[in-house]
Protein backbone atom coordinates (compact mmCIF):
# COMPACT_ATOMS: atom_id res chain seq x y z
CA UNK A 1 0.00 0.00 0.00
CA UNK A 2 1.34 3.44 -0.85
CA UNK A 3 0.52 6.72 0.80
CA UNK A 4 -3.01 7.90 -0.02
CA UNK A 5 -3.21 10.89 -2.31
CA UNK A 6 -5.79 13.61 -2.53
CA UNK A 7 -6.65 12.69 -6.11
CA UNK A 8 -8.29 9.47 -4.88
CA UNK A 9 -11.41 11.49 -4.00
CA UNK A 10 -13.21 11.25 -0.71
CA UNK A 11 -11.62 9.21 2.05
CA UNK A 12 -12.28 8.59 5.72
CA UNK A 13 -9.82 10.09 8.16
CA UNK A 14 -9.13 9.30 11.82
CA UNK A 15 -8.64 12.59 13.68
CA UNK A 16 -6.65 12.75 16.92
CA UNK A 17 -4.71 15.25 18.94
CA UNK A 18 -1.45 15.64 20.78
CA UNK A 19 -1.53 18.62 23.11
CA UNK A 20 -3.48 21.27 21.23
CA UNK A 21 -2.27 20.12 17.81
CA UNK A 22 -4.71 18.16 15.63
CA UNK A 23 -3.60 15.43 13.24
CA UNK A 24 -5.28 12.88 11.02
CA UNK A 25 -4.39 9.68 9.20
CA UNK A 26 -6.23 7.78 6.52
CA UNK A 27 -8.66 5.36 8.11
CA UNK A 28 -7.50 2.80 5.53
CA UNK A 29 -4.09 2.87 7.27
CA UNK A 30 -5.38 2.95 10.86
CA UNK A 31 -6.56 -0.52 11.81
CA UNK A 32 -7.36 -0.12 15.52
CA UNK A 33 -7.26 2.22 18.48
CA UNK A 34 -6.01 0.58 21.66
CA UNK A 35 -5.59 1.87 25.20
CA UNK A 36 -2.04 2.83 26.09
CA UNK A 37 -0.35 -0.24 27.57
CA UNK A 38 2.98 -0.83 29.26
CA UNK A 39 5.69 -0.94 26.62
CA UNK A 40 8.91 -2.95 26.53
CA UNK A 41 11.77 -0.48 26.37
CA UNK A 42 14.48 -0.95 23.76
CA UNK A 43 18.07 -0.12 24.70
CA UNK A 44 19.79 2.40 22.40
CA UNK A 45 16.58 3.06 20.47
CA UNK A 46 15.93 6.60 19.21
CA UNK A 47 13.85 8.79 21.54
CA UNK A 48 10.82 8.56 19.26
CA UNK A 49 10.56 4.77 19.74
CA UNK A 50 8.51 4.60 22.95
CA UNK A 51 8.96 0.82 23.07
CA UNK A 52 7.42 -2.41 21.87
CA UNK A 53 3.91 -3.56 22.59
CA UNK A 54 2.84 -7.19 22.60
CA UNK A 55 -0.04 -7.62 20.16
CA UNK A 56 -1.24 -11.23 20.22
CA UNK A 57 2.32 -12.51 20.69
CA UNK A 58 3.79 -10.19 18.06
CA UNK A 59 6.10 -7.28 18.93
CA UNK A 60 4.92 -3.98 17.46
CA UNK A 61 7.05 -0.82 17.67
CA UNK A 62 5.28 2.21 19.12
CA UNK A 63 6.26 5.71 18.00
CA UNK A 64 5.80 8.79 20.14
CA UNK A 65 5.03 11.59 17.68
CA UNK A 66 6.09 14.24 20.19
CA UNK A 67 9.67 13.08 19.69
CA UNK A 68 9.37 11.93 16.06
CA UNK A 69 8.08 15.34 14.92
CA UNK A 70 9.93 17.31 17.61
CA UNK A 71 6.68 18.84 18.85
CA UNK A 72 6.84 21.55 21.52
CA UNK A 73 5.33 19.46 24.32
CA UNK A 74 6.59 17.61 27.33
CA UNK A 75 5.26 14.09 27.31
CA UNK A 76 2.93 13.17 30.12
CA UNK A 77 0.45 10.40 29.50
CA UNK A 78 -3.12 10.82 30.71
CA UNK A 79 -5.87 8.24 31.06
CA UNK A 80 -7.22 9.05 27.58
CA UNK A 81 -3.88 8.35 25.87
CA UNK A 82 -4.09 5.65 23.25
CA UNK A 83 -2.15 3.79 20.60
CA UNK A 84 -3.34 4.09 17.02
CA UNK A 85 -2.31 0.92 15.24
CA UNK A 86 -1.26 1.77 11.67
CA UNK A 87 -0.33 -0.37 8.69
CA UNK A 88 1.81 0.83 5.79
CA UNK A 89 2.96 -1.80 3.31
CA UNK A 90 4.17 -4.66 5.49
CA UNK A 91 4.89 -2.48 8.55
CA UNK A 92 2.60 -2.40 11.57
CA UNK A 93 3.39 0.39 14.00
CA UNK A 94 1.58 2.10 16.86
CA UNK A 95 1.35 5.87 17.26
CA UNK A 96 0.78 7.40 20.68
CA UNK A 97 -1.95 10.04 20.74
CA UNK A 98 -3.43 11.99 23.64
CA UNK A 99 -6.91 11.01 22.44
CA UNK A 100 -8.90 10.22 19.29
CA UNK A 101 -11.30 13.00 18.36
CA UNK A 102 -13.50 11.61 15.59
CA UNK A 103 -13.71 9.95 12.20
CA UNK A 104 -14.48 12.28 9.34
CA UNK A 105 -14.29 12.29 5.58
CA UNK A 106 -12.11 14.47 3.42
CA UNK A 107 -12.20 15.15 -0.28
CA UNK A 108 -10.02 17.16 -2.62
CA UNK A 109 -11.74 20.44 -1.76
CA UNK A 110 -11.03 19.97 1.95
CA UNK A 111 -7.24 19.46 1.65
CA UNK A 112 -5.36 22.73 1.82
CA UNK A 113 -1.77 23.81 1.19
CA UNK A 114 -0.86 20.51 -0.43
CA UNK A 115 1.65 22.27 -2.70
CA UNK A 116 3.82 23.07 0.35
CA UNK A 117 4.37 19.38 0.98
CA UNK A 118 6.26 18.56 -2.18
CA UNK A 119 9.56 17.06 -1.00
CA UNK A 120 10.31 13.39 -1.74
CA UNK A 121 9.16 12.14 1.65
CA UNK A 122 6.98 14.83 3.22
CA UNK A 123 5.92 14.28 6.83
CA UNK A 124 2.57 15.89 5.98
CA UNK A 125 0.30 15.54 2.96
CA UNK A 126 -1.73 18.70 3.59
CA UNK A 127 -4.11 20.30 6.03
CA UNK A 128 -7.63 18.95 6.38
CA UNK A 129 -10.64 20.82 7.72
CA UNK A 130 -12.40 19.11 10.59
CA UNK A 131 -15.07 20.03 13.09
CA UNK A 132 -12.29 20.91 15.55
CA UNK A 133 -10.33 23.14 13.14
CA UNK A 134 -7.45 22.31 10.84
CA UNK A 135 -5.72 18.93 11.17
CA UNK A 136 -2.30 18.05 9.77
CA UNK A 137 -2.64 14.97 7.55
CA UNK A 138 0.29 12.74 8.47
CA UNK A 139 2.24 10.95 5.75
CA UNK A 140 2.88 7.67 7.53
CA UNK A 141 5.55 6.28 5.20
CA UNK A 142 8.33 8.71 6.21
CA UNK A 143 7.20 8.78 9.85
CA UNK A 144 7.34 5.01 10.09
CA UNK A 145 10.60 4.74 8.14
CA UNK A 146 13.08 3.69 10.79
CA UNK A 147 16.33 4.25 8.94
CA UNK A 148 18.81 4.33 11.79
CA UNK A 149 21.57 5.50 9.44
CA UNK A 150 19.86 8.91 9.26
CA UNK A 151 19.91 11.40 12.11
CA UNK A 152 16.89 11.10 14.41
CA UNK A 153 15.62 14.53 13.43
CA UNK A 154 15.40 14.14 9.64
CA UNK A 155 11.58 13.89 9.58
CA UNK A 156 11.23 16.53 12.29
CA UNK A 157 13.49 18.90 10.33
CA UNK A 158 11.30 18.51 7.22
CA UNK A 159 8.18 19.05 9.34
CA UNK A 160 9.55 22.24 10.90
CA UNK A 161 10.65 23.62 7.52
CA UNK A 162 7.09 23.16 6.29
CA UNK A 163 5.58 24.81 9.39
CA UNK A 164 8.01 27.70 8.97
CA UNK A 165 6.89 28.12 5.35
CA UNK A 166 3.26 28.09 6.52
CA UNK A 167 3.84 30.82 9.08
CA UNK A 168 5.66 32.93 6.46
CA UNK A 169 2.52 32.83 4.27
CA UNK A 170 0.11 34.11 6.91
CA UNK A 171 -0.88 37.76 6.40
Amino acid sequence: MTEPTVEQGSMNMLHFHIGDMHFCVSLAQASRVLPLVALQQLPDAPDYIAGLMNLHGRSVPVVDLIYRLNLPYKRSYNTDACIILCQVDDKTVGLIADDVDHVGSADHAMVQLQSLFNCNTPPLLGLVESKLGMAAWLALEPILDFDFSLPDGHVADDYHQILSALSDQTP
